[in-house]
C-alpha cells in the first residue's frame, strides 16, 4: 500500500477519533502525537512507547484514557504500513526451494492465506506470490519454506499420477506428516492425519487444508470425476498439470473408449481434424495467413493426432462443450478447403460414379482405400462390390512391368 494511501486512510481516523474526543483531554498531551503520520519509523517506536506509558498513568474508562488507547491502534497501524511500505522497496524477488517469489502489492478481490503458516495475509502486509505455483506467503515466512515448487515437480514427473490414491499407510510414513514431518500422534497428543487421495499421503492440517479437486487417475481409469480432498501441493500440481496435454489416454486404458460413447466421438472428429488439416498444411493461402494457428490459438495438438488429452479435456468431453469447440474448428477449415482453388485441386473424383464433385476423406459418406488412399463415395464401392480400381491398375503395371524384366 501506498504512502498516499496510508495518510488518506490516517487522516480519516484522525477524523473519527476527534469526533468521540472529549475536551478533558490536555492541548499539550493532543501536541504530543500532531502529525504522527510524517513521523520517521524510528520516531513513530519512541511515540508509541510514550503513548503505552501515558496510558497506564492515565485513569481507566476516563475519556483522556479511551483517546489514549485509540491512538496507540493508529500509531501502531502506521507503523505496520510504513515498514511494509519499506520492505517493498528493498525486496522484490526472492527464490527459495524452487519457488520463484515476486511481491504482490494489487488488492486481491478474495482473502490470500499463507499457504506455510495458515494465516491471512492482510492488505497492508508484505505479499509474496510464485509466479509458477501460485504459492502465497508473508515476508516474513519466505525464508522457511521448506516445500518444493510445484512447477519443478511438474516438470520433473511429466504426467500426473496414474495411479488411484497409491496410499503406503501412517506407518510407513512414520506417523509424520508427509511435507512438514510434524508428529501426527505419539502418547501424549494426536493430530488428526488428513489423507490426500492424489498422492495416497497423509498431512497435518497445515498442509492440507481440505481443499477438494478431481483426481486425474480416476478419470482414466474409472471415468470418475467427483472431486475429493487432496492437499495444498497435490492441488498445486493438478492445477499445473489441468490444461497440459500430457495424458495418453487410450495407452492407458484403451477400453474406456469402448464404454464411455464420448470418447469415441472425440476421437473420431479429432482425426476428422487431421484429415483436413493435411489439406492446409500444403495450402499457400492457409499458410500465408496462419490459418490453423489462428483457428487452434494454444491448442495446436487437438489437429496433430488423437492421441494426447489434457484433465480439462477430459472434463469438456463429459460436459459436451469439447464438441462445440471441435465442431466449430471443423466448421472453419472446411468453409476454407471447399472455397479454395488449391485445396479442392487436392481432391478426389469417384471412379465409379465419375461425379465431378471433388470429395475428401472428412466428408461424410466416403470410402478410404487402406492401401492407395483414394477415396470413393461409399455407396458407390458397396453397391458394385468391386475392389479398389486404382489398386487393380497398380497390380497390372507391376505384372506387366516384372514381364517386361
Amino acid at each position: 500500500m501506498s504512502i498516499d494511501n496510508t495518510n488518506s486512510l490516517t487522516s480519516s481516523m484522525i477524523s473519527r477519533t476527534d469526533s468521540i474526543m472529549s475536551s478533558d483531554v490536555d492541548d499539550d498531551l493532543k501536541s504530543i502525537f500532531k502529525d504522527y503520520d510524517q513521523m520517521s519509523e524510528l520516531e513513530l517506536s519512541q511515540t508509541k512507547e510514550k503513548c503505552m506509558s501515558l496510558i497506564h498513568e492515565s485513569e481507566v474508562e476516563s475519556s483522556q484514557h479511551k483517546w489514549l488507547v485509540r491512538k496507540l491502534v493508529e500509531l501502531r497501524y502506521r507503523h505496520v504500513l510504513l515498514t511494509s511500505d519499506k520492505q517493498d522497496e528493498t525486496c522484490k524477488e526472492v527464490s527459495v526451494s524452487g519457488h520463484n517469489f515476486k511481491s504482490n502489492k494489487q488488492i486481491p478481490s478474495k482473502r490470500i492465506f499463507c499457504d506455510l503458516c495458515t494465516n491471512c495475509i492482510w492488505i497492508f502486509q508484505q505479499c509474496f506470490t510464485c509466479i509458477n505455483c501460485s504459492f502465497n506467503a508473508h515476508s516474513k515466512c519466505v525464508k522457511y519454506i521448506t516445500r518444493t515448487c510445484s512447477h519443478v515437480i511438474v516438470c520433473e514427473k511429466g504426467v500426473p499420477e496414474s495411479r488411484i490414491c497409491p496410499e503406503i499407510g501412517l506407518a510407513l510414513q512414520a506417523y509424520r506428516c508427509a511435507e512438514c514431518r510434524i508428529q501426527l500422534m505419539n502418547k501424549q497428543y494426536y493430530l488428526e492425519p488428513r489423507k490426500c487421495h492424489y498422492s495416497g499421503l497423509y498431512f497435518c492440517k497445515s498442509c492440507h487444508w481440505n481443499n477438494y479437486s478431481i483426481i486425474p487417475a480416476n478419470i482414466t481409469h474409472n471415468w470418475d470425476f467427483e472431486q475429493r480432498p487432496v492437499s495444498r501441493s497435490a492441488l498445486q500440481e493438478i492445477n499445473l498439470f489441468y490444461e497440459r496435454p500430457v495424458i495418453k489416454l487410450e495407452a492407458l486404458n484403451p477400453k474406456l473408449f469402448v464404454f464411455v460413447q464420448k470418447l469415441g466421438t472425440a476421437k473420431m472428429k479429432r482425426l476428422q481434424l487431421m484429415e483436413m488439416k493435411r489439406y492446409l498444411d500444403v495450402c499457400k493461402f492457409a499458410l500465408d495467413v496462419k490459418l490453423v494457428n489462428r483457428i487452434v490459438n494454444n491448442r495446436r495438438y487437438l489437429v496433430e493426432g488423437s492421441e494426447m488429452y489434457s484433465v480439462y479435456d477430459l472434463v469438456c468431453i463429459e460436459n459436451c462443450s469439447f464438441f462445440e469447440l471441435l465442431n466449430a474448428i471443423i466448421s472453419k477449415f472446411k468453409q476454407h478447403i471447399m472455397t479454395c482453388e488449391i485445396c479442392r485441386g487436392h481432391g478426389f473424383i469417384c471412379e465409379f460414379c465419375g461425379d465431378s464433385q471433388p470429395i475428401f476423406p472428412f466428408n461424410d459418406g466416403i470410402y478410404k482405400c487402406e492401401t492407395c488412399n483414394h477415396c470413393f463415395h461409399r455407396p458407390c464401392i458397396t453397391g458394385l462390390r468391386r475392389g479398389c480400381p486404382k489398386c487393380s491398375r497398380m497390380k497390372e503395371k507391376k505384372v506387366i512391368e516384372n514381364e517386361e524384366s
